[in-house]
């Protein structure tokens, strides 16, 4: 699910940390998944949810095509953030967000404090790490003082706020992901921190969305760590559901760490797809069976169509450095492609191509560049 509207309530009541004495940096901090109800199996569906892999519907100030390969790619930096994180991590940057959100003093003090206490503005790894701090003591101070449930998760509390501009949602089903927004995150959670939302007020207020896009609603606090993407779909259209995927990046099947898979959202009926998901048995990607435009209640059986493959993006030596060192890994690359067979390759089309190489265009990592190798090069 994306990034709800903003509830403008929210910054009167984020007075997070008020001047308390530092509270422990967690390393992707402690989630929502610690308040989820005993393991139950419905209807042959077993709950919580959070094995299933969560889909995220936003946009490219979020989260655009560079970002997404950045955190596929191993970027410590690139994270799946909250507007409430994004804000405070361009303050202490001292640059402007387009989608900044109002901070209480107290967090505006603590920022400030950091930016004096560094000399000056921080770069963009210390700012990262700062805000997710601040975020990871938010969260504790909000469990501290049992302010979680009744503001962020149990439906029928007066206090509930549908919109918090601190959490991260998702869904297990994708197509209602795609109704939030035209970039889709794919997320698999190393460790659970989100909280499959529907389940718990199933088991603990009685209340159980059937048929609404919350049926496959999670929460997570503050940011869902970069290290749990595993997909990053491209789309274009409408933003009710109707919208078709161009083009999707995701991680090797083999788990190849410097290496991501570029599938083509076109089907054999020439048709764009609204909905691709990854077979664990025979570790390959396909195309759903969902109409659509229609309201996914369920998570969307698997065809047996497989998705085309356009290309690969590969983190190789940079070329002025390490010629030879750079063409053998751009050879590897090339290799892998061919492991497809050409009914199974597809090529998007040039614009998209040339998109694609603009968006990764001197994106290093690591002290390596990303390559986008396809059939046309």
């Amino acid at each position: 699910m994306g990034q709800k509207p903003i509830n403008p309530a929210i910054g009167l009541f984020i007075f997070l940390t008020l001047g308390l004495a530092e509270l422990p940096f967690f390393a992707f901090g402690a989630g929502f998944y610690d308040l989820s109800p005993k393991a139950e199996t419905i209807e042959g569906i077993n709950y919580p949810r959070n094995k299933g892999w969560l889909y995220r519907g936003t946009s490219d100030d979020q989260m655009d095509l560079s970002k997404a390969v950045s955190a596929l790619l191993g970027d410590e930096d690139s994270h799946i953030e909250s507007f409430f994180v994004s804000t405070i991590k361009y303050q202490l940057m001292g640059l402007s967000y387009s989608k900044a959100v109002g901070l209480s003093p107290e967090i505006t003090n603590k920022i400030q404090g950091l930016i004096k206490d560094s000399g000056g503005y921080l770069n963009l790894k210390k700012a990262t790490a700062e805000a997710l701090r601040i975020a990871d003591e938010t969260f504790e101070y909000l469990k501290t003082n049992h302010l979680l449930i009744p503001r962020y998760i149990e439906y029928r509390s007066s206090q509930y706020m549908d919109w918090p501009n601190d959490v991260v949602f998702s869904t297990v089903i994708s197509p209602i992901a795609g109704t939030y927004g035209n970039r889709v995150l794919v997320i698999s959670e190393k460790t659970p921190r989100s909280l499959d939302l529907n389940f718990w007020n199933h088991s603990n207020s009685d209340r159980w969305y059937t048929y609404t896009r919350d049926i496959g609603e999670f929460i997570a606090y503050g940011y869902i760590p970069g290290t749990d993407l595993v997909g990053f779909q491209d789309r274009r259209g409408s933003d009710k559901g109707s919208h078709s995927i161009q083009y999707a990046v995701y991680r090797f099947p083999e788990k190849n760490p410097d290496i991501l898979l570029v599938l083509n959202g076109f089907r054999k009926s020439r048709r764009l797809s609204s909905c691709i998901d990854f077979d664990v048995k025979t570790k390959g990607y396909f195309h759903c069976n969902y109409e659509p435009g229609t309201l996914a209640t369920a998570i969307p059986s698997l065809s047996s169509e497989r998705v085309r493959v356009a290309g690969v993006l590969k983190l190789c030596p940079a070329n002025q450095k390490n010629s030879n060192e750079t063409q053998a890994c751009l050879d590897s690359a090339k290799a892998y492609l061919k492991r497809y067979e050409e009914d199974d390759r597809l090529p998007i089309s040039d614009a998209l191509n040339a998109e694609i190489q603009k968006k990764i265009k001197n994106l290093t990592i690591s002290g390596k560049s990303v390559y986008y190798i396809n059939d046309s090069n």
